[in-house]
């Protein structure tokens, strides 16, 4: 994990170019930009289409209404209340080796429920991010993830919401008292930030999100999809995944606000996985993002991606596996975006900077240099859209009614604020539209369009100009180049390292001369401060991930990474699909469709079959009776087994291995050919035992002791019995 000083990684945008160089489709800095400058489209949602309140919104209206006028006259009558409903409407495929898994679609609606008893300096929610004095259990008075009905019945909808209210009063009043109580014990705050900010009100009527999509077709083309990995035999499985939704969210709060906004969203993913002939595990990803399912790739388009992402699986099984390594590297595509994402994005989250179970990495680094002075960052959720590219981390309002806003977090290099909801942090009194949370979770601060912006960008060709010198200079054998990534993770808790792992899919080994080489089963790793300040140049081209981040091309310092884990086994055998044949219907099932074995042919007969005891063994005439009319049975159902004794204590053995297994009016046991001598092998070798021991029980009591060893002695080195 340590981190020295230079490398180079081009990193991916998902909404963003240097300094000067973004436009809107009606700058005129488009025209006059010079040509060698990248100019980097984007646009804006600044106006939505205009529709008229919902059902879902005249029910919470009238219920927020009543309910605040019959908890005015309360002594603990809360000061804030809201309600989140978030209706979804979702249509998910799944397919796998041409064939349908799931096909799915549903409608659902959740209601979450904010109560505030106090005021905004100190209430029911004053112990959420900080130290609590002794156990406080819930330290909130929300009530989330409470189901509502989907039909646009006011009564119901009206029902639901008064008994929810009725719950998060109770639950909040009690919260209020228990957190004065704790206020007594405990020790004087770092800071004294407002529990809530005030926030103007909002109110924006947007026409709910409507999904159209047909289904039928899709399941055809997703299926047809799939079955284009059955082309390639190292592909140990695969899926295709069509995930397209239609969201409305619903937001009122007796402060004003109130908001019903719709969006779409549509992702299909195309996953594979393998295994080298080490052992080890590989997988390979490629994701899709829309808006409308209109404007996903056709079915051509789809199975072209396939063959690129098996080829690439393909290539990683027979690549070298990488040593652990430091030294330069560069980040390019989605590796960039998702770098960006876990060292950075997360730490700068504003809850994260009050929590005291948090690391707090950048809570005393305002106006500090976190990074090099070419880089600003930025997260902007009001970018729809890069060079005509869908960004998912876009929107108007957040989930706490307040208008989204472009939030600036690294200025010349220094970190100068951080993302925030209506949860005040230090010198941060207000929020900046970045109030985010999934249905049935507390609203904190989350990422939109992250986006990072060098004022200097160098071009390809400069920048591998750059890592081979870099090389050279550090003496390096060669350095590494990230070009896809599977994802990665970060730990903020203080209690653990504060580190990160990014877990990188096709990487190669550049060196000095400029060729390149594929590695595989690689990882990189190390902690926040030390890698965000080697950073050493950026590119000037941009790329889209599904991560809410975006960055160009970048050169950073000495990356460390090791080596991925692998599992003993090798890859199994490839079966081609449906290899085996299929079982005939029932109609044309034979008669006497049984086992060859049981059918004596011409010159063979039939063996003698043993059940239980010397009365019931068949001679072979009636053993071919009862086989030629037996039923309609399992193939293996009826097998003649040799078991013909040359000892009675031999008999008896295969008489006790039968015993209670089988009678007279019940099938004989059926094995195949292998298992047959497998157990006729283990029969003998116990049979020898028992049937030596009773027949020499007599004589062995009047030996010596010496005989008794001979004996002894005799059968475990496997030379039989003493003779009688």
């Amino acid at each position: 994990m340590n981190q020295s000083r230079l490398l180079a990684i081009p990193l991916v945008l998902l909404a963003c170019t240097p300094r000067g160089r973004t436009t809107s489709p009606d700058d005129p800095a488009t025209k006059s930009a010079p040509a060698s400058a990248p100019i980097v489209r984007v646009e804006r949602a600044d106006t939505a289409t205009a529709g008229k309140a919902s059902p879902v919104l005249v029910a919470m209206r009238s219920e927020l209404a009543r309910a605040t006028s019959a908890l005015s006259t309360h002594p603990s009558k809360p000061y804030y209340v809201s309600y989140r409903v978030t209706e979804a409407d979702t249509v998910e495929i799944v397919a796998n080796r041409g064939a349908l898994e799931l096909s799915t679609r549903d409608r659902d609606r959740v209601l979450d429920l904010e109560m505030r008893v106090g005021d905004r300096n100190f209430d029911n929610y004053h112990w959420r991010h900080r130290p609590t004095p002794g156990v406080t259990g819930n330290r909130s008075g929300g009530l989330w993830g409470q189901p509502l009905p989907i039909d646009d019945d006011p009564e119901a909808i009206t029902a639901a919401l008064w008994l929810s209210t009725d719950a998060a009063f109770k639950q909040a009043t009690a919260q209020y008292e228990h957190a004065k109580a704790q206020l007594q014990l405990a020790a004087t705050p770092k800071d004294d930030a407002a529990d809530f900010s005030e926030e103007t009100p909002v109110v924006a009527i947007e026409a709910p999100a409507t999904l159209a999509i047909d289904q039928a077709a899709w399941e055809a083309r997703v299926r047809a999809v799939s079955n284009a990995f059955e082309r390639h035999p190292h592909v140990l499985s695969s899926e295709v995944r069509l995930v397209a939704s239609a969201g409305t969210r619903y937001f009122v709060s007796n402060q004003g606000s109130e908001v019903q906004s719709g969006q779409q969203h549509t992702r299909i993913i195309l996953s594979a996985t393998a295994k080298a002939d080490d052992g080890m595990d590989l997988s390979h990803v490629d994701i899709v993002d829309v808006r409308d399912p209109a404007a996903l790739p056709d079915e051509a388009d789809l199975v072209a991606r396939v063959d690129r992402l098996v080829t690439q699986l393909e290539a990683l099984r027979n690549a070298p596996v990488a040593d652990p390594f430091t030294g330069p590297a560069v980040l390019e595509g989605r590796a960039a975006a998702v770098y960006f994402h876990e060292v950075f994005g997360h730490r700068v989250e504003g809850h994260r900077q009050e929590d005291e179970s948090e690391g707090q990495t950048f809570a005393d680094k305002v106006g500090a240099a976190v990074m090099p002075p070419f880089i600003d960052v930025f997260d902007d959720p009001t970018i729809t859209s890069i060079d005509g590219v869908f960004l998912n981390g876009h929107y108007r309002h957040d989930d706490e009614g307040v208008a989204a806003s472009r939030a600036q977090l690294v200025d010349d290099g220094k970190l100068v604020g951080f993302l925030l909801s209506r949860t005040p942090t230090k010198d941060f009194d207000h929020s900046n539209g970045h109030g985010r949370a999934q249905a049935g979770s507390d609203v904190v601060a989350r990422q939109g369009n992250l986006v990072v912006e060098p004022r200097e960008g160098l071009a390809r060709a400069q920048l591998d100009d750059a890592l081979a010198a870099e090389i050279t200079r550090q003496g390096k054998p060669y350095g590494l180049r990230f070009v896809e990534i599977d994802g990665g993770l970060t730990n903020t808790s203080r209690y653990m390292a504060q580190a990160f792992q990014v877990n990188p899919v096709v990487v190669y080994r550049v060196f000095p001369d400029g060729t390149e080489e594929l590695v595989r089963g690689v990882t990189l790793e190390g902690t926040p401060l030390s890698s965000l300040s080697k950073i050493v140049a950026a590119g000037d081209r941009y790329t889209a991930a599904p991560n809410p981040g975006s960055s160009p091309c970048r050169p950073r310092d000495r990356p460390s990474c090791c080596r991925r884990s692998r599992s003993p086994g090798r890859p199994p055998p490839r079966i081609a699909r449906r290899s085996f044949p299929r079982p005939p219907p029932p109609s044309e099932v034979p008669d006497d469709h049984r086992h060859p074995r049981a059918r004596p042919g011409p010159g063979r007969r039939a063996r003698t079959v043993h059940l239980r005891g010397r009365r019931h063994r068949r001679d072979d005439r009636r053993a071919r009776a009862t086989a030629r009319a037996a039923p309609v049975r399992h193939p293996r159902a009826v097998l003649g087994v040799d078991q013909r004794p040359r000892r009675r204590g031999h008999q008896r053995a295969g008489q006790v291995r039968r015993a209670g297994r089988h009678h007279d009016d019940q099938e004989p046991l059926a094995v195949t050919a292998a298992a047959r001598r497998r157990r006729e092998a283990r029969r003998r070798r116990r049979a020898d035992v028992r049937g030596a021991a009773r027949h020499h029980r007599g004589r062995l009591r009047r030996t010596a002791p010496r005989a008794v060893a001979v004996y002894r002695r005799r059968v475990q080195d496997g030379r039989g019995p003493l003779p009688p």
